[in-house]
């Protein structure tokens, strides 16, 4: 939003992508094959990236769903509780212990597989409606059971 002179950030943080007259403005992403312009790639680094942000997020959600694939069928892929196993957006994986707990899956998945196995271990794999009783069990609408 700032040109080079005035940002407060300095030079430093600011990328002049239209600087040479001779520079392309449109590139064509390496997984569509799709020629679009430069401002729909991310630009990391003074460089381009070579897939669309539609491909390149598209690519990041895929590759998020088989890590977490990988880790429930790691841990034994259904519920600890009761055994469910439909589905593994269905699965959770809950800190045994809140206090050693360092970060949440939403953060974990962008992890190296090490540390997200490390944090895992920490962790036991239940179902949704199990996590919700587990948390909340005066919630119960029997209280009998």
């Amino acid at each position: 939003k700032y040109c080079l002179d005035c940002s407060p950030f300095g030079k430093h943080n600011t990328i002049k992508l239209n600087d040479n007259p001779n520079q392309k403005t449109h590139k064509i992403c390496s997984a569509c094959n799709e020629d679009k312009k430069n401002n729909e790639f991310y630009i990391t680094s003074k460089r381009i990236q070579s897939l669309c942000k539609n491909c390149h997020n598209a690519y990041l959600i895929d590759k998020w769903k088989k890590r977490k694939i990988m880790m429930v069928e790691k841990f034994g892929g259904k519920c600890e509780a009761c055994g469910y196993c439909k589905n593994f957006a269905s699965l959770i994986f809950h800190h045994r212990d809140p206090k050693i707990k360092e970060v949440s899956w939403t953060k974990l998945r962008l992890r190296s597989i090490d540390k997200i196995k490390k944090e895992l271990k920490k962790c036991q794999l239940l179902c949704r409606n199990c996590h919700g009783e587990f948390h909340h069990p005066e919630l119960s609408l029997n209280p009998n059971i």
